[in-house]
């Protein structure tokens, strides 16, 4: 029990009486005042009061007639004994009106005080003031969800806390979510104790890019309803946008200007084309604010081949040259044109990959990896898996992982060694059917010829399966393990976008500037380490890495996926030494369009 002692009033009065001679007095009933303070406004409550005993003498207590209001001495309490001179300790019972809108509990009984020395009523007034039950939100203002990919999911949870003092309050509806989110909560309604409190968990599910707001409204049974708006931060991202041109008319040889708008989160933009009929040629490529990165005289910074094997692509950031690199979010716009023959179309998609932040130092690169029939049973031997490693450890010095390995098999004994173009091709074409968004890696047990080791079909290449252009080919017999992967690796780095850092004819060099300009063949004063020691030099060196430069380049292709969850081990720093390499014969890479000028 909460002991009230506030006294509203205490007042003892004597009024003379009137009549003839006579100087008697007679005593007025004392009056007490008591403010209760706050009370549960829909429960009964007990409180105590203390009162002065107005008698010199011991006396009795007892109620008056009847409580007026809701207000009276709890059961059990009166008749009651109170010492002379002494404090009278009551508990008061409330019991609340059923009344709507009460904003204020008063009422009035009286008690006798009787003794030896007299008898002396006294009026107890009181008052208390009904407490409304309150709900509070406890998550105001911004539901941060954090970064969420679109088709993944992520949960956060609301919490309603019942903050009243003496009050239950239960809650009765809690309004339903917008799309994407969707509450997993208890059934309603609920009754909360003081303190306590009701969970629901929101769970996020984007299918579009954007930040969603919607407003919660809890229903309870104090009447009213508890608003709040709340934001969903979610930094909601896709990691791919892929935009569907279809087939593109070509009228005079050249296609209308199509158009891609960018969000500011993207980390590159890739133009894919596709003709049987023609040679494909990029016209005019512009970012953002006019800048110009191919103009319609061939004579911009970018750096493209036409189509081969019915297949165009361009990718930004091309290099680590800011002016090669993608210019932020916005409007990008390109033309293409018929370089060799002519077509009614072109068939042409763009792929923008996104990451949060505009930032990619990391990622992974899934594996179709095709066995030709005479290499079948290789897949259970260790080198198989040693040569994966070995270019897994090449490419994760920029962050990237090879990740889901997936073998098919091949059937067809052509594919065994493949010696002219057309065999390649339709290699290549095998791919059809097998999953998207990975790179289709061929071993077979014979390239063209005993140089070259390595084939991959263009620079950069295609995230399109089942096209003439669609993978790489590397000798499964290519030297050693150590130099199986430094041609794998090789061959991936072409698809990905990267040219050879120092071509067999001399004054051929990348387009990348932190990669050395070094001669074809041996040292000079520049490279002391024959080509620099880099993958992507023309042939097998004796080191095998990559710079800072090709990285951007790699980590922009279509094809690598964004490192998340349980790749986070994957990730980590391999440890794996590399091997020896041994002797290769020069002219070894075999990919078409290698040599490239600085520009």
């Amino acid at each position: 029990m909460v002991a009230m002692r506030t006294v509203l009033l205490a007042m003892v009065g004597f009024l003379a009486a009137c009549g003839g001679g006579g100087g008697g007095r007679v005593a007025l009933p004392l009056a007490l005042g008591f403010d209760l303070g706050l009370v549960p406004a829909r429960a009964a409550a007990t409180r105590e009061i203390v009162i002065g005993n107005p008698l010199q003498g011991d006396a009795s207590v007892e109620l008056v007639g009847d409580p007026d209001g809701p207000f009276s001495p709890a059961p059990g309490e009166l008749p009651g004994v109170a010492a002379g001179g002494a404090e009278f300790r009551l508990d008061v019972r409330l019991v609340p009106p059923q009344l709507a809108g009460v904003v204020l509990f008063e009422g009035t009984f009286v008690l006798r005080f009787r003794g030896p020395g007299g008898t002396r009523d006294v009026e107890v007034a009181l008052l208390a003031t009904p407490e409304v039950p309150t709900l509070a939100l406890t998550t105001q203002g911004v539901l941060d969800f954090g970064p969420v990919l679109v088709g993944e999911t992520a949960s956060r949870t609301i919490v309603l806390r019942n903050t009243s003092t003496f009050s239950p309050a239960t809650v009765m509806s809690i309004t339903d979510l917008p799309a994407p989110f969707t509450y997993q909560r208890g059934a309603l309604p609920m009754t909360l104790q003081p303190g306590e409190r009701y969970s629901a968990a929101i769970r996020y599910e984007p299918v579009e890019l954007g930040q969603p707001s919607f407003t919660v409204t809890v229903g309870h049974d104090a009447g009213a309803g508890l608003v709040t708006q709340v934001t969903a931060r979610t930094d909601t991202w896709i990691p791919r946008m892929v935009t569907e041109f279809g087939d593109v008319a070509v009228i005079g040889d050249e296609t209308d200007w199509l158009e891609v708008e960018v969000p500011p989160h993207a980390i590159s933009f890739t133009i894919e084309a596709y003709s049987d009929d023609a040679t494909i040629g990029l016209l005019e490529f512009q970012g953002p604010g006019g800048h110009i990165y191919e103009n319609d005289t061939a004579t911009g910074v970018y750096l493209w081949n036409p189509s081969t094997s019915g297949v165009f692509t361009a990718t930004v950031p091309q290099s680590d040259r800011p002016e090669l690199d993608l210019q932020g979010g916005g409007l990008y716009r390109f033309r293409l044109y018929s370089f060799l023959g002519s077509a009614a179309s072109f068939e042409i998609r763009v792929i923008v990959r996104n990451r949060l932040g505009g930032v990619s130092r990391d990622g992974v690169l899934d594996l179709n990896i095709f066995m030709a029939r005479a290499l079948n049973a290789e897949t259970t031997q260790p080198r198989f898996d040693q040569i994966i490693d070995e270019a897994d450890r090449i490419l994760a010095q920029q962050g990237i992982r090879i990740g889901t390995r997936r073998i098919f098999f091949l059937d067809d004994t052509r594919f065994n060694d493949i010696q002219t173009q057309n065999e390649f091709e339709d290699l290549l074409k095998e791919s059809a059917g097998a999953p998207e968004d990975a790179l289709n890696l061929f071993f077979v047990n014979g390239t063209f010829d005993d140089n070259v080791l390595g084939v991959a079909a263009r620079i950069a290449g295609p995230a399109r399966n089942g096209t003439a252009a669609s993978g790489v080919m590397v000798d499964y017999n290519a030297g050693s393990v150590a130099t199986a992967g430094h041609v794998i690796a090789h061959e991936i780095g072409h698809f990905l976008g990267l040219y050879h850092t120092s071509e067999s004819a001399s004054g051929f060099f990348d387009i990348i500037d932190d990669t050395l300009e070094c001669p074809p063949t041996g040292t000079n004063a520049v490279c002391t380490t024959e080509g620099d020691g880099n993958v992507m030099h023309w042939r097998v060196v004796s080191r095998d890495d990559l710079s800072d430069g090709q990285g951007n380049v790699l980590r922009a292709h279509p094809l690598i996926l964004p490192a998340q969850g349980g790749l986070a081990g994957l990730l980590a720093s391999p440890t794996a030494p590399a091997g020896p390499k041994g002797p290769v014969a020069p002219g070894w890479c075999g990919t078409k369009g290698c040599a490239c000028r600085d520009r």
